[in-house]
């Protein structure tokens, strides 16, 4: 892929370097692995099952991780669905 066919496609993002996920706590991790899914998949029952803490609360480490994580995601996913 040409640096220009990169840019069109993921338009806010510096050549080959598609999007940082650089919020994925070793505990997020870890209930992840034990449940056999993407860390994008953790979902609120999940994390209180594995006793993350404060995972309601929107200002905690863990739900604002959460969803730095999913926001990242979505928008790689929504940078390739435009070129489809």
């Amino acid at each position: 892929m040409s640096e220009d066919e990169f840019k069109h496609i993921f338009l806010n993002a510096s050549p080959y370097i598609i999007e940082k996920c650089c919020d994925f706590t070793p505990k997020l991790r870890d209930v992840a692995e034990k449940e056999g899914i993407p860390v994008i998949y953790l979902t609120s029952e999940i994390c209180k099952k594995h006793k993350i803490p404060n995972i309601e609360n929107e200002q905690s480490q863990y739900r604002l991780a959460l969803k730095s994580i999913n926001d990242s995601y979505r928008g790689i996913a929504k940078s390739l669905e435009n070129i489809l």
